[in-house]
């Protein structure tokens, strides 16, 4: 009987012992999974706050370029509509030379043909003054109109010049599409929205028909 029971006691040692064996492995295997937990969180909180600061460091660099995309854009906007109105203004003061030039030389022909008899020549006099005192004014007018023009056309060229290069600068830097579709994703058209038509933009140059220069003189 006390045989049987040793067997008994003996065997249930051997089940604790094993049993508190096999807790020790697991609590060591618990640690070791512990560890590596709160490694892989540590790992994660570094990646995320530096993920963070990369997002925001390049938001604000796309942010900065689209703003400076969009400044040179309305720049270019502003310009083209001044060119345009600066061309209208040319071709009016174009089509008044014109005037003015057949105007004087209407007086000038009049003049050339002049009266044919002295009683003619007598009735005429007093127009003849006023003609040429018309005349003169023509004349000081056409000049004046003829240097408007010649400084006028100076400037549209060197406006031009300055536009087609800022354009190509701006031409150079069209990843603005790009750009806002990372930051707003599916909302990228409406941050396009002030863009929207780049690609579709020319520079406009209105021709002016300069008329031919008078060599007539009073």
């Amino acid at each position: 009987m006390n045989k049987q029971l040793d067997n008994e006691r003996n065997k249930l040692i051997k089940e604790l012992n094993d049993t508190r064996l096999e807790l020790t492995n697991m609590n060591l295997k618990m640690n070791n999974h512990i560890r590596e937990k709160n490694d892989l969180l540590e790992k994660y909180e570094n990646f995320k706050e530096k993920s963070q600061t990369d997002c925001t460091n390049m938001k604000e660099t796309y942010l900065c370029q689209i703003e400076d995309l969009q400044k040179k854009l309305r720049w270019y906007i502003e310009n083209q509509s001044i060119i345009i109105k600066d061309s209208k203004k040319l071709q009016n003061q174009a089509r008044e030379l014109e005037k003015l030039q057949a105007e004087l030389s209407y007086f000038k022909s009049k003049q050339v043909s002049g009266p044919k008899s002295n009683e003619s020549k007598q009735s005429h006099n007093s127009k003849d003054l006023s003609n040429e005192s018309e005349q003169a004014f023509l004349l000081q007018r056409i000049k004046f109109l003829e240097s408007e023009l010649d400084r006028a056309h100076e400037n549209e060229k060197r406006a031009i010049r300055a536009l087609q290069q800022q354009y190509e600068r701006v031409k150079l830097q069209e990843e603005l599409p790009h750009l806002s579709f990372v930051l707003h994703g599916t909302h990228q058209q409406d941050v396009l929205g002030e863009t929207d038509g780049f690609n579709g933009i020319q520079i406009t140059v209105i021709q002016v028909r300069r008329p031919n220069r008078c060599r007539c003189a009073v």
